[in-house]
């Protein structure tokens, strides 16, 4: 099944390279993160804790509307929380307060960067998908998550 998904993640990129690194995902406990795919859920990526296992769940479905960079923004995003420890935090705490995503967005913008997989249209695809988003009781305003993104990408 993780090859599978490995496979029609790459199938939805025309720049695949990009998305070779989403098998290098661990947790904060240092466990490699499954990737799952699910048509259930209602985002493109997410991150759970599965029978005692770190898991990103990807709908294949809802990927496919994005670009690659977006998808590679999305796995690293839902494989910050994971190395961060939020999973963890919100499976066994129930705690999950709005600053874990504006810590996912950083880190994963960070580490976009850091290994180049950024120019400035991907980086106005995410602006575009991440400035559309909704604020709900754990995620605060796509706008908001833009701006923190923007400060995040120039810091060190």
């Amino acid at each position: 099944m993780r090859h599978f998904l490995f496979l029609a993640i790459l199938a939805l990129s025309s720049q695949s390279h990009a998305l070779m690194n989403i098998d290098q995902c661990v947790d904060s406990n240092q466990y490699n993160v499954i990737y799952q795919s699910n048509f259930q859920i209602m985002q493109a990526g997410e991150g759970r804790i599965i029978n005692g296992a770190p898991v990103i769940l990807v709908n294949p479905q809802l990927m496919q509307n994005n670009s690659p960079g977006v998808n590679q923004f999305i796995l690293a995003h839902e494989c910050a929380h994971h190395r961060l420890g939020h999973i963890v935090s919100l499976t066994f705490n129930n705690y999950y307060p709005p600053t874990f995503e504006f810590d996912a967005d950083c880190l994963a913008i960070k580490e976009m960067r850091n290994q180049n997989l950024l120019n400035q249209q991907i980086v106005s695809q995410i602006y575009q998908m991440i400035g559309g988003l909704m604020e709900d009781a754990s995620h605060p305003a796509g706008p908001r998550r833009v701006q923190y993104i923007q400060q995040c990408l120039n810091q060190p």
